[in-house]
């Protein structure tokens, strides 16, 4: 099979370490909703990018000056909200 884009194929991996209670909660989760595991934190992952990279763009735009990196708890955290409300 051939990809109108190569870089769309998904091979690679990344090495994500949890604890035991973090993962169960991820487990509870993904099993409530049906979602696969690895589906759904790709998708998340890549929400949180797409979030940190707008406020990045918006404050650059803003301030050039306060290039700061956005702390990524904050941005996971609004989305988690996001993702257990819906």
């Amino acid at each position: 099979m051939t990809y109108a884009d190569p870089k769309r194929i998904r091979k690679n991996k990344i090495a994500l370490v949890l604890d035991d209670y973090e993962l169960e909660k991820i487990n509870r989760l993904v099993s409530q909703t049906g979602d696969e595991r690895g589906v759904w934190l790709r998708d998340l992952v890549m929400a949180s990018v797409e979030h940190r990279l707008g406020l990045m763009e918006r404050r650059s735009a803003a301030q050039p000056a306060a290039n700061q990196p956005i702390p990524l708890r904050r941005a996971t955290d609004q989305i988690m909200r996001f993702s257990l409300a819906h």
